[in-house]
């Protein structure tokens, strides 16, 4: 086989599994959670995870200018991105304990149980798919994803 025909292979079968996962997940989740999960975009879930780990280390929030530096993201785009995560009732604006001018972002009970449902997700698909491979290989993997946001990221 050809080494072109061998990656279209592989990229048709990684397609492949991600389908067979969400598949499992209505089976594991339930469909109205995977319907949830399916409609955050990377982002959406990522913008959890910051403002999770920000409530962890300081209980004022984190400000919405610094979710936007970790994010890569202009001004304009972290507003909008914040309107949908507070439109979709996973987030919440209150006033930061330290300057009352600005506001700062803090999971709702609704964003809380969210995020704990993505990293049991993961930490489920993890251990499933990597539990056999060397963690050398596992971190070959973590470097070609993180290519594949870079070239994405050019072309998008």
């Amino acid at each position: 086989m050809k080494n072109m025909d061998r990656l279209d292979d592989a990229f048709m079968l990684l397609f492949k599994i991600i389908e067979i996962l969400q598949k499992s997940g209505v089976r594991t989740l339930g469909k109205k959670n995977v319907n949830l999960l399916t409609a955050l975009t990377y982002r959406q879930q990522r913008s959890l995870f910051i403002i999770g780990d920000g409530e962890e280390k300081v209980s004022g929030g984190i400000h919405q200018k610094d979710l936007g530096k970790e994010l890569k993201m202009t001004k304009p785009a972290t507003s909008v991105l914040v309107e949908n995560l507070v439109k979709k009732k996973l987030v919440s604006r209150n006033p930061c304990p330290s300057d009352r001018r600005s506001l700062c972002l803090h999971l709702t009970p609704f964003g809380k149980k969210t995020l704990d449902l993505i990293k049991s997700n993961l930490s489920i698909l993890r251990t499933k798919l990597l539990d056999d491979i060397p963690v050398s290989d596992q971190n070959a993997f973590v470097r070609i994803v993180e290519h594949f946001q870079e070239k994405l990221n050019e072309i998008m």
